[in-house]
């Protein structure tokens, strides 16, 4: 019986147990769902947070994270529109508003699921674990 317990919380747990983050300024909102990487986990673990994102090449948005994320096991990846990566390297949090090709060290943290094209345009962002 115990075994029985303890394989439905771990279903439960594994199904509805998304890390799902809320990004604010002003009064606009948007919700990103993180994948199950080492990078999200460790972003996830560090909230909430108070940004500045500014522009980046002409196709994404960026931030200066204060502390480095895990990303160890984590590959590589292009940003599609509406994802939300981590540029490895520089230690930035990315939020792709245009395409980006794969690159070594763009590790993947999710993908938003609202309020992506109004939260771009804001230039200080409080992110927190949503509910």
């Amino acid at each position: 019986m115990k075994k029985l317990i303890f394989l439905c919380l771990s279903i439960i747990f594994a199904f509805g147990g998304e890390m799902r983050v809320k990004f604010s300024c002003e009064n606009v909102h948007a919700v990103a769902v993180l994948g199950d990487t080492s990078a999200a986990k460790s972003f996830y673990e560090n909230l909430p947070l108070e940004l500045n994102l500014k522009d980046y090449a002409g196709r994404e948005k960026i931030a200066d994270l204060p502390v480095r994320l895990n990303f160890a096991g984590d590959p590589s990846s292009d940003g599609k529109v509406g994802d939300l990566g981590y540029f490895s390297p520089w230690g930035n949090l990315v939020l792709y508003y245009k395409p980006q090709p794969y690159y070594e060290g763009v590790i993947n943290l999710g993908k938003f699921e609202s309020g992506f094209d109004e939260i771009i345009k804001c230039e200080r962002v409080l992110i927190q674990k949503a509910d």
